[in-house]
This record gives structure tokens, sequence and C-alpha cells, in this order.
């Protein structure tokens, strides 16, 4: 499902309906990137990249799926930012996705046309962290979440982000000293 008549519309800005997008795939979380790609993770735990998402084909095109670092990892959530493409697995392991290159513009200019190469849809994963129970990327290029530290979910930013190497950064900096615990 994704919301309609969203686009320059201030007095509706969540839109005004649903539209079913079709698939024979079943989801468990969505994430649109800055530049407007839809990454989703599906119900087995693979993360799928819907094609061709524009104004004039807001339901995109094709489903492409960017294959798992191993048979043993399952994502459970998909991020999409400035910093780049992230994904929580169901370890607690945060993964950063390889070889996309946003920050080219003739990669920018090939995304926006949504035509399928490899710069698009990255190469590869590599772990980032483990322990991270939840993360954020905006538009900023920051990357937040809420890892593990001794049973409680502490509020950290990762450091030292930058367009050289996207989402990696230089490790994670406390923000918070009071967290919730289960």
């Amino acid at each position: 499902m994704k919301s309609h008549n969203v686009t320059n519309c201030r007095d509706e800005p969540a839109g005004l309906a649903w539209s079913h997008v079709r698939s024979d795939i079943l989801f468990q979380s969505v994430t649109i990137g800055c530049d407007g790609a839809v990454m989703l993770v599906t119900s087995e735990g693979v993360v799928t990249w819907r094609q061709g998402v524009s104004p004039s084909c807001p339901a995109g095109q094709a489903w492409v799926t960017l294959h798992n670092p191993g048979p043993g990892t399952r994502f459970r959530s998909v991020e999409a930012g400035r910093a780049g493409l992230l994904a929580l697995d169901t370890e607690n392991k945060l993964w950063l996705r390889r070889g996309q290159s946003p920050q080219y513009p003739e990669v920018r200019h090939v995304v926006s046309r949504h035509i399928m190469t490899h710069h698009c849809q990255g190469t590869s994963w590599s772990v980032l962290s483990s322990g991270v129970r939840a993360v954020s990327a905006g538009d900023s290029g920051h990357i937040w979440g809420v890892v593990d530290s001794q049973g409680v979910g502490g509020v950290l930013a990762r450091r030292g982000v930058g367009d050289w190497e996207p989402g990696v950064g230089g490790g994670w900096r406390h923000l918070c000293a009071r967290a919730w615990t289960q």
C-alpha cells in the first residue's frame, strides 16, 4: 500500500488514500531514501528495491532482490538515508550496503531515470555494528541508533560519517544517559 495524492498538498500532507501496489510478496519493513528509492524487507528477511518509482509511475515497475550476505542472515528492517542503505538483521547486527555511489551525479541521474545498474543496487553487505535494536538515517547524513549496552537500550549517533565512506563513520557516540529496558 502507498499513500497517494501527497505531492504539493498542504491541506493533506499524509495524502488522501492508500493505493495497492501489486505483489505476490509479503513485506515487514519499508523505507524511502533521499533520492526517492523505495526499499522493503520481505517476510523472508530479504531486502527488495522497487524499481521504476517516479511521479509518472508512483507504484513502480518491478521488484529487484538485493541478495543477503549469507544463507543464515535474515533482515528485519531497512533504512535509507544520505549515509546509505542500512539493514538490521534478526541477530541485531547493523549492515551497510556497499557498492552504491549516491555521491556521484551520474549515478543520481541513473537512479532518477530508474535504470537498473549495480550502482543503484549496490554490490554487497558489510557489518557496521552489533547489538543494534533500531536505526534511523535521514537526509542530513547522520545515523542514530538504539544500541544494547549491558541490557539497556542507549541512544547513540554514528561519528565521522562522511561522503568518503557513507555509513561507516568512526563508531558510536553515546547521547543519552538514561534509556529503556525490557
